[in-house]
């Protein structure tokens, strides 16, 4: 019985510690707000993780893109793209763009709960 008690306990804190693992740092626009030019990338890798995509751009510098998904239950209403431009190590600029999901009409040709005569 004590056996069986601990091997739950043990296999739920494994659990516990692989959910966190597996969400990561997530950048929020606040978070992208208090991000200072001059900052090092290294430190922003620290604290967010690796970034969704790096660019090399054709000036030398790269661009780091983070995404934040802001959902209502299941579904993702709102996304955030954060471009930090990094250049000798440190930032150098960024930007910003919301996208928001395409509206029901431009989803579906026809409504699908029309009703045909």
């Amino acid at each position: 019985m004590a056996r069986s008690i601990f091997q739950k306990v043990t296999l739920s804190l494994a659990l516990l510690l692989l959910a966190a693992c597996a969400t990561g740092a997530i950048m929020t626009r606040s978070d992208f707000d208090n991000i200072e030019l001059g900052t090092p990338v290294a430190e922003i890798v620290q604290k967010y993780g690796d970034p969704v995509k790096v660019k090399n751009n054709n000036d030398g510098s790269q661009s780091y893109e983070y995404i934040e998904r802001l959902p209502i239950g299941e579904q993702t209403v709102q996304e955030n793209n954060y471009f930090i431009i990094i250049k000798n190590g440190k930032v150098v600029s960024k930007r910003y763009n919301e996208e928001l999901p395409p509206e029901y009409d431009e989803l579906y040709e026809e409504d699908p709960n029309a009703v045909i005569n």
